[in-house]
């Protein structure tokens, strides 16, 4: 027996894909805003 379905399958590598997109743009935006912070701070 398939626990799941095909359809919601693909649907659920979908949705992972997304979030891993997602969660990655987040970590470049977090660095960037940290690169920009810390290094204002050692300009001053």
């Amino acid at each position: 027996m398939k626990l799941f379905g095909d359809r919601n399958f693909v649907e659920a590598e979908v949705a992972l894909d997304e979030l891993k997109r997602d969660s990655q743009d987040l970590i470049f935006m977090l660095t960037m805003f940290e690169y920009r912070y810390t290094g204002f701070n050692e300009a001053s």
